[in-house]
């Protein structure tokens, strides 16, 4: 037997349960005497706590713990350096909806019919991603876990009607609890409440930012869930423009040196703050909430193309980048925290 033969192939790998979240090599779906155990009688050792945040259309080196001096990420930069990080990972895709379905499904966009960002209710294609595919809740649900998604999906063109009843909607992959999904199209984004594309969403905190409330979500489902194995995917809407940001953050960045050049916007260096302010809350209700031995936190991220210089937001269009605009943009990058401690990859 070969070193090869030894390694796990990506098949494998994106049918572990922590590794098809994002990359993080713990092969849950393997076969084990412990298999054999009803689900809930198993040992927390073999059921992590499994938590994705995807962060969405950011950039691989817009985070400090990979070279970025600008952008101020402390809390994403310790969970890389006290995790694993992943150097030679990639995105399934160059766009929002292909590399979303890749995540949920572990296949190729190829494999799974989403190839292009999908467009709002008027678009003539109808696409969707299909209930038929085998998707994370299917891994996890039979081994016992709660399976949450907090925050986008835009794996659907349909907007109207009973959002259960929607083609390719969360709930019908085996989601059991989806908050803060967008119920109308998001694409041009929406950063202060009230959001409009999430109406029936419970009101909030006075001019609340997004951000912040998929954080606080997420801290209440790991509450609700702290006795049990459960997986969580957070899904943000930032960084994905058009970029909005607290003005107290927008104001500390544009006085910050350097701020205008390259790899230095203020707005998306504010918007990146509160992102990785919430992973520091995930990170600390973990702590907080740790009656099960195991717990898993995974940081996902896929690629924000180069921006044009002069270009306005509204015509940096995601579909330039599959005609080769700027290549090399499927480039992504992934940091895991969790039992093991750290080793780059």
């Amino acid at each position: 037997m070969t070193r090869h033969d030894l390694l796990p192939s990506r098949r494998t790998v994106l049918q572990g349960a922590a590794a098809g979240a994002a990359g993080t090599l713990v092969p849950l779906a393997g076969t084990s005497a412990v298999d054999a155990l009803p689900a809930r009688g198993r040992a927390a050792v073999d059921r992590p706590n499994i938590i994705v945040v995807t962060i969405d259309d950011l950039g691989w080196d817009e985070t400090g713990c990979y070279g970025n001096r600008f952008n101020e990420t402390p809390n994403i930069d310790r969970l890389a350096r006290e995790g694993t990080r992943f150097t030679q990972a990639y995105a399934a895709a160059p766009l929002c909806s292909p590399t979303r379905a890749a995540l949920v499904t572990g296949r190729y966009p190829g494999r799974t019919g989403i190839t292009d960002y999908l467009r709002g209710e008027g678009a003539a294609s109808d696409l969707h991603l299909s209930p038929r595919i085998p998707a994370i809740p299917s891994v996890l649900k039979p081994r016992g876990y709660r399976v949450g998604h907090i925050g986008k999906w835009h794996l659907t063109e349909t907007y109207h009607g009973n959002y259960r009843s929607r083609p390719g909607n969360p709930y019908a992959f085996g989601f059991d609890e989806v908050i803060a999904s967008e119920r109308r199209y998001i694409g041009g984004g929406d950063y202060f409440a009230p959001y409009a594309h999430l109406p029936g969403l419970p009101k909030g905190a006075s001019h609340e930012y997004l951000t912040d409330r998929l954080g606080l979500e997420a801290d209440r489902f790991i509450r609700r869930h702290r006795n049990q194995p459960f997986f969580l995917h957070v899904s943000n809407y930032a960084v994905h423009t058009r970029l909005a940001a607290k003005s107290r953050l927008l104001a500390k960045y544009r006085h910050k040196r350097g701020a205008g050049h390259a790899g230095a916007r203020p707005t998306l260096a504010a918007m990146l703050e509160s992102v990785d302010d919430q992973v520091g809350r995930i990170v600390r209700t973990l702590k907080e909430a740790r009656h099960r031995p195991q717990h898993a936190a995974a940081r996902h991220q896929r690629q924000r193309r180069p921006e044009p210089a002069g270009e306005p937001p509204a015509a940096r269009g995601e579909g330039r980048a599959l005609r080769g605009r700027h290549p090399g943009a499927a480039r992504g990058l992934v940091a895991r925290a969790g039992p093991g401690g750290h080793r780059d990859r």
